[in-house]
This record gives C-alpha cells, structure tokens and sequence, in this order.
C-alpha cells in the first residue's frame, strides 16, 4: 500500500507546484525567464523554416558525413541484461544556418547525446529505442538516465539529447536554467528538432526497427515536433507536456518565474514590430481565440463551469474527465479519493481552497499586455498543432501522459495535444507537476514501451545492420573508457540503479573565527539543524550524516533524528572529515557530497544540480557551486570567490577580491563582458569516492595553506574542478556578524510560509 505521504502529493499537486514556484520565485532567490526580453525574434521564420525542413531532411538523413562517433563510457546489467552506455558530440544542424547560427551561443553549437544501449539477445536484431529530449532547466542527463535504465530490462534503449542553453551547452554569460531572451526558446526548439531526427535515422540505419521519441514538459512539445517531421513513423510519449508553451508561461507556474516588467516595456516599446512578425508567422486570430484560456484564466465561465472560456464545445466534457481515454468527448471516472466522500475528499476540498489564496499572492502584478503578447508570440512559434500531422505515420502509437493536478501545465493544454494527434490515447497520473516525476516514473515507463509495442513489426535484414563495434571511435579520436573505472564508476546512473550518494555535514565546535558556530541559534533553531533539514530535500542523495567531534553537536543532532557519525578531534579539514566519516559508514558510496554545516539556506535544488554536475563531467573529479557576489560584499574576506575557465571548470579560488585588476578597486569586468559576475563560491563539494581517499592522502600545497582554501589542493595536483553557476541570494555564516542577515532571510522566508498556514488554519 502507498505510504501517506505519496497519497498526500498525489492529491495536492496543484498546490505544491503553485506554493513552491510563487514563494520561490517572489523572494527572488532565482532570475526570472526572459530578463532580456523578447529578442530577435526573426531568427526564426516559421513557414520558411517549416519548408526548409521539409525539403532538408530527407537529403540531410542520406548525408554520409553526417556520422556520429560514440564513445563507450560505462557498462553494465539490469536484472538479466547487459547494456553499455556511450556519448557522442557533433555539429548541431542549425550550425550551418548563416541566420540562426549567429543567434545560436558558441557553446550551443555543439550537441551532445548520451546512449544506454541494452546488448542484442544473440541471433537478434537491435531493439527498440526510444530519443528522449530534455525538459526545461535540465541540465546534463542524469533524469533521463533514471527513467530509462529499468527499460533496459525490457530491451529497450534510451538516447538522451542535451538542449542547447543547458549543461554543456549552456552559455557562460546565463545564469542557471532560465533563458535570458524569448527568442533562445525559439532557437533551442528548432535546433532540437533537427539534431532529434538525426538521432532518430542514426538509429534506423543501425537498424533499430522500432523508434520512438518522448519528452518531459517541454520535451514532450518538442519530442511531438519531431515526430511530426521525421519522415518515419516513431512512437511518441508527451509527458506532462502542453500543446504549446503558452499554457506554462502565460498561465501556469512558470508564470511566476517571468520578467514581466520587461516584457510589459517591450509590448509597449515593440508592439507593431512583433505584431508583424506574427503576422509573418501567420497565426490566425481565430486560432489564437480558440486558446483563449491561455489569456484569460480568470474568465466567469471558467470559474462556473470548471472549463476554461474558449475551450471548443466538442472538449467540454473532456476537460473535466481526468483518466484514460483513447476517444475524444468520453467522460471517464475522476482519480479514486477526489469524487463525492472517500478518505481523500477533505484533503482535496482543502486543497482547492487553498489553490485560491496561493494564486491571489501569485498575481500581485500581473501586467495584462505583456502576458498577451507573450502568449501570442509562444502560439506562433512552439504550437505542435502547426507541425505536421501524424495521421498514416504510427499515430496510434502516440500515447499522451498528464497529471490530474498539474499547475505547470493545464489539463486543457494536455487534451489539446492529445485531440492534435489524431489516434492517440491520454493516460492521467494523480499528481501535479513536481509530484508526478518523482512518484509516477513506471507510469512513464509503460507509456514509452507501449507506445514502442504498437508500432508495426520492423522487417529487417539481419545482415545489412552494422556491427557495434564499427562505431567506437579510433584510438586518435577517443579512448574507450573501461567500465566502472575509478573516474567513471558512478557518472551516468543515478542513484537507483548505479551509484549510491550521501551527503556529510562536517561540523567541529573550536572554529577559529566562530566558536560553537554549528549550535549558534537562527530565529531559535541550531544552525546545523537548518542545514541537515535542506539538505534532506535534496533527490539525490541517499542518506544525510552529520560528522562531528564533539558530543555537545551530536546531541543536539541524534536528537532531531540525524544520523551522527563521531570523528577524531584533530582532523585538518571537512574533506577529511568526511573521508573519516564515510569510512565509518561501513557502506560503499560511489559519490560523496561535503555540505557545509554553516550554509542553513543552502538550496536542496543546488545540491542535485552539483551531483548531475559530476555525473556528467567524466573528466572531473570533483564539483562545486558558485553564486553571482553582489559588488559591494567582494572585498569580504569571508567570502570566498572563484574563477573558472569558458567550459565551467575552476581555475583558482581566493579570500582576496578575485578577478583582481591593476587598479585595486572593485569594479564591473571591461566590455564586452560587463554583465559577468564575481562568483561566490558555495560550501559545497561533490567528490568521486575514489578520488576522497586519495586527496586525503596527498600532503598539504602552498597555495592550500596560504587561502586556507583546501580545495586548492585539487587544483594544485592537476585535477579538473567543475563549477556549476546558480543563483542563491544568502551566504554561510562565516563570522558572527553574517549571523543578522542570514535571520533576516530566514524570517522572510517563514512569513512566507507562515501566511500559507494561516490559510490552512482558516480554511
């Protein structure tokens, strides 16, 4: 039976999606989408390109230099089948556009994609496969590697393709996941079209019969935009994906993490100039009315009816069904526990109470033109409906994935793809948008294998298939990687199949600026206990330690239900206390994360993002985090700064102002690169086990000992850091007088979360 906790995120999906994303993104902790504005938005001509697409595929597919070199990196079973696991670079297609290509950043350019390969049953051919496209903010692979490792036991393969403006490909000057201009969005969906039909007639030739395509949220938009051009019938699984991106950002969560204040400037400033190229674009305002919903959630009949005002009569009925149907207009049965009565019923009337508070304190500003203009622009440029039909080309092997609760994407936008593509089938999970990736994955699973399994029997030659081994590189291109070597061991599975990750707090009682720093009290709560309690909400991680030397610290932890882990009293640094404290685990870890037990704001968002960030560098050894440093705090000795190199990749950490100039002053880096940062570096580090054991080992370094920074021992002896950019708005508490303004921060945050309980209490 489902624990109570996995019945209650089922039921109030909604209203963690709308909680999360409105107190996060109105305290600021992260930049908005778009800060930059709409952009150039004729780097994409929509019929042109539609046409060029057309007509360039089909000879684009036959290119011969077109091949791609996968390297092997790792190896090994799920349950009874073997699999391998490579990684591949090449030239994104929109490279080679002169229009595009300037508007596409330098690191964009690239592509990169990650296969698991299961090995074919002897006397067989390659199975099927499915391309799997990245959501928006996914960075790296590590989400998809866990959805696709268990199909490996049903023989089936997984491609990951890495979106441009994300992991390798995000350019130096973004910060974190959110694109600084409408037209990346843009950018990134064509360029993603074109490198997913590469991949997906790559396969075809190397005789994969069966081929699919899915995606989650965005993914599945662009997945569903593939599939429409790919001159092949493919399987498609949309999961928790929209018929356009208008419905996220214009109405649903991500609502609230957009620049709307630009935007509103530019509908102001810019509006004839976009309206023109809409009309280039060539949406129909009849079709823009038909989506209505997108621009007017507040309607009266929306909140009379339940459906949104503009939903077509013929969709009615379906808008307010919520489980599987195959057939449009059937109504089916509402999820168990949200009817009239049932154990959940409470919880849910609670629910849709609440959903009416949390959206009043979402929409302080709503700023009405630019949300229209936005919608339009999103209509003309991501609505799968002006792709290509799938009708003759496997449509029924379309299966449509939403969630009964989602705030990101609305039930409306789910039916509307589904209604696109003619022949498909919707499955509903109960959940929201958050919820149902972490708890509904096999429901995901289904929906890929089933969706393979309607595809017609391939008819295949079993000899014009070319052999695995004819496509490893040469040795001057790449050498293979052996499985489960001391840098790759834990890189590309998660931690449910392959690795096992922990996280170590260290945390001593003498500091020398801050005695008794770990139990200072923060609005009344130990420091540590702030610290353990983020850290646990972390997805990553399999257990959280406190490793400590002092009785004083492990009282108070064992107390609050930490597990503690006693280290001696004389060990030099974190790093070796949690060497120390891992040893003592008893259990082998492939991945070990020192989170600094003085960082009580740090991000559980920033923890994952750190872990992937080692996954998927197998050249590094270890990984951390930086913040942008606000100008006035730079000369802080307390803060300690880092600069990396153009791909990532640490190049020095200091106390002292880094970048230094020769003036002395602290001041805006010379142009062109006035908008970056200095970077604060965060106190976390992600190591790779092997390499914890033998940093430990290694004597102490000049420059170590001179910062009193020990991760300059890595960079010292040779080794690749890499550095993953986030934004996080606080700091550690580094000496007493950091003690205020972190308070002051946490009591924005708990009248945030505070108002959210009174609603509770009074509804």
């Amino acid at each position: 039976p489902k624990g109570v906790i996995y019945s209650i995120a089922e039921r109030t999906g909604k209203l963690v999606d709308l909680t999360y994303s409105s107190l996060v993104h109105q305290l600021g902790l992260t930049p908005p989408f778009f800060k930059e504005g709409l952009g150039q938005l004729d780097v994409v001509d929509f019929h042109n390109d539609l046409v060029t697409l057309r007509d360039w595929l089909p000879t684009a597919l036959d290119d011969p230099d077109r091949r791609l070199d996968w390297v092997q990196t790792d190896a090994g079973r799920v349950g009874s089948r073997q699999y391998r696991v490579y990684r591949a670079s090449f030239e994104s297609p929109v490279a080679r556009d002169s229009r595009a290509a300037h508007a596409l950043p330098a690191e964009s350019r690239t592509a990169h994609a990650l296969w698991i390969a299961p090995d074919p049953l002897p006397g067989q051919a390659p199975g099927p496969c499915t391309l799997q496209l990245a959501a928006t903010g996914d960075h790296g692979f590590a989400r998809r590697t866990r959805l696709g490792l268990p199909l490996v036991e049903k023989g089936i393969g997984t491609i990951a393709l890495e979106s441009p403006y994300y992991g390798l490909r995000k350019p130096a000057q973004q910060r974190g996941a959110k694109l600084a201009r409408v037209s990346d969005l843009l950018l990134l969906g064509r360029a993603t079209i074109e490198e997913g039909a590469l991949l997906l007639d790559w396969l075809r030739r190397q005789g994969h019969g069966r081929l699919g395509v899915g995606g989650l949220s965005m993914g599945g938009v662009h997945a569903s935009m593939v599939a429409g051009m790919y001159p092949g019938a493919v399987a498609l699984t949309p999961l928790l994906a929209p018929r356009s991106a208008a419905s996220a950002y214009c109405t649903g969560a991500l609502r609230h993490a957009t620049a709307w204040p630009r935007l509103a400037a530019e509908a102001e400033g810019r509006g004839p100039e976009v309206r023109e190229q809409l009309a280039r674009a060539g949406r129909a305002t009849d079709a823009l009315r038909a989506a209505r919903y997108l621009l007017d959630e507040t309607d009266g009949e929306t909140a009379r009816t339940g459906v949104p005002a503009g939903t077509a009569p013929g969709r009615a009925a379906e808008a307010r069904g919520s489980e599987a149907t195959g057939t449009p207009g059937t109504e089916v049965p509402s999820p168990p526990g949200t009817a009239d009565g049932g154990v959940w019923a409470g919880v849910g009337g609670l629910a849709e109470r609440l959903l009416k508070w949390v959206a009043m304190l979402e929409r302080r500003e709503e700023h009405a033109a630019a949300v229209a203009l936005l919608a339009q622009v999103l209509e003309a440029f991501t609505d799968v409906s002006r792709f290509p039909r799938r009708a003759g080309k496997g449509g029924e092997a379309a299966i449509v994935v939403g969630a009964t609760e989602d705030a990101y994407v609305c039930r409306e936008a789910v039916l509307d793809l589904h209604h696109f593509l003619e022949g498909s089938e919707v499955r509903w999970v109960p959940g929201g948008h958050v919820s149902s990736f972490l708890l509904h994955q096999e429901a995901f699973r289904s929906a890929i294998a089933d969706s393979l399994a309607r595809l017609p029997a391939p008819s295949l030659d079993l000899h014009s298939v070319t052999p695995i081994e004819e496509f490893q590189p040469d040795s001057e291109m790449a050498e293979t990687v052996s499985c489960r070597s001391e840098k790759q061991a834990s890189r590309l599975g998660g931690r449910d199949v392959l690795a096992a990750l922990v996280g170590i707090l260290p945390a001593r009682y003498d500091s020398s600026r801050f005695p008794g720093k770990p139990l200072i009290p923060l609005l009344g709560k130990p420091m540590i206990l702030h610290t353990y309690d983020q850290a646990c909400k972390a997805t990553t991680l399999d257990a959280v330690v406190v490793a400590t030397d002092d009785e004083r610290i492990a009282s108070v932890c064992r107390a609050h239900g930490a597990q503690v882990v006693m280290t001696r009293p004389d060990c030099p640094n974190g790093t070796e206390r949690c060497e120390e404290a891992v040893q003592a685990l008893g259990k082998q870890y492939d991945i070990v994360i020192n989170i600094q037990g003085d960082e009580p704001l740090i991000d559980p968002g920033t923890i994952d993002a750190v872990v992937t960030a080692l996954q998927d560098s197998p050249d590094a050894v270890y990984s951390t985090a930086a913040t942008p440093l606000a100008t006035d705090e730079v000369a802080l000795r307390q803060r300690v700064k880092v600069a990396t190199d153009a791909q990532g990749y640490a190049i020095y950490f200091s106390r002292g102002v880094l970048p230094h100039n020769k003036d002395g002053v602290v001041r805006s880096y010379p142009p062109p690169w006035t908008d970056k940062p200095y970077l604060l570096h965060l106190g976390l580090q992600c190591y790779d086990r092997a390499f914890l054991s033998k940093y430990c080992k290694m004597p102490a370094t000049p420059l170590m000992a001179m910062e009193d920074l020990e991760q300059l021992k890595v960079l010292e002896n040779g080794y690749k850091m890499k550095v993953v950019e986030v934004s996080h708005s606080a700091h550690g508490v580094d000496v007493p007088e950091d003690v205020a303004s972190i308070e002051r921060l946490l009591t924005a945050q708990a009248s945030a979360v505070g108002a959210v309980a009174v609603a509770v209490r009074q509804a």
